[in-house]
């Protein structure tokens, strides 16, 4: 995701990246972690578009509301299990 913000004109000193999360919640509470420590009141999240929801919905659960999403423009043929994928994982 990093790649395809800097292509789109983001510099690449502006963006944070969560390298420790090996899963989605874990990412979600670093990136809150970083946005409290830097004073940042609101995150833009980038991800693949299937994945989107289930990112604002675990901000929201730990009580980050400003969160606001970006996603690449393009389909791939795995988004078709990612999707499907993704309809569970949201309701776990």
């Amino acid at each position: 995701m990093k790649k395809y913000l800097v292509k789109n004109k983001i510099p690449s000193g502006e963006i944070i990246t969560d390298n420790f999360g090996d899963n989605t919640e874990k990412t979600v509470i670093n990136s809150i972690k970083i946005a409290d420590s830097l004073h940042y009141t609101s995150i833009v999240s980038v991800s693949q578009y299937y994945h989107q929801t289930r990112i604002r919905k675990l901000f929201k659960k730990n009580h980050f509301e400003h969160i606001t999403t970006a996603s690449p423009q393009y389909f791939e043929i795995r988004d078709i299990y990612s999707v499907f994928r993704e309809f569970f994982a949201y309701y776990l």
